[in-house]
């Protein structure tokens, strides 16, 4: 039980990142290069994170 959690919880937290990631390719061009860098910065420190 604790590995399907564990598996759960880093499938979640790929995903998030993925999600970020695209958010911030986006923000990049419709936006500015300073929002897309801030949400890559949240994306790499929820990475970062354990489970």
């Amino acid at each position: 039980m604790n590995t399907l959690s564990s598996l759960l919880c880093l499938l979640g937290k790929f995903l998030v990142y993925l999600l970020l990631i695209v958010v911030a390719l986006l923000a990049d061009l419709l936006i500015n290069t300073t929002t897309g860098d801030r949400i890559r910065e949240l994306a790499n420190s929820i990475a970062g994170q354990p489970c």
